[in-house]
């Protein structure tokens, strides 16, 4: 995989670190995510996926499949495999465009709501931290202490992009 370039500043010098660390690997998993999405969004309509066995019976109605590919990630043939599931939530209070609804409701609302503790005390869903993060213009800077716990809101955060520690706590027996 090829080393992202900073921004257009360097890292800051109270970067420590594992700081650039951080930054280095969230600039590389954006370069990779965008072009798997491009792929992806490529692909979807000629994609041959086959149906997953998921071996449990779930409260809400859901199917998954997966599927096999290959994309040049970075100047480099990638194989891939992944799996699509498909869940039925219910249906949309009111009139309106449900894709639209979606993409309101994740940048602004969806982390608010995944994360919980389990009667046990295990911590479940996603925890958030902003920690560092890189301006539209590519500076890059770190959070201040008051302003590191919390729920993103992304569409507020169009100026800058939150290089988060991004922690799932997903292990737990469901």
């Amino acid at each position: 995989m090829s080393s992202p370039q900073p921004g257009r500043f360097p890292f800051p010098e109270s970067y420590s670190a594992q700081d650039r660390f951080l930054a280095t690997k969230t600039e590389e998993a954006i370069q990779d995510g965008l072009q798997l999405e491009a792929w992806m969004r490529r692909q979807h309509a000629a994609m041959l996926d086959f149906p997953l066995a998921l071996k449990k019976v779930y409260k809400l109605p859901n199917k998954a499949f997966g599927y096999f590919g290959s994309l040049d990630l970075n100047g480099k043939p990638t194989p891939l495999m992944g799996c699509r599931q498909e869940i039925d939530f219910g249906k949309a209070a009111g009139a309106g465009d449900a894709g639209e609804m979606l993409r309101t409701f994740v940048p602004s609302e969806f982390l608010k709501r995944a994360h919980w503790r389990y009667p046990d005390g295990f911590p479940g869903g996603f925890m958030i931290e902003q920690s560092l993060y890189r301006t539209s213009a590519g500076e890059y800077g770190k959070f201040a202490g008051e302003c590191r716990d919390g729920c993103i809101d992304w569409r507020a955060r169009r100026w800058s992009l939150p290089l988060v520690d991004f922690n799932c706590a997903c292990a737990h027996n469901w």
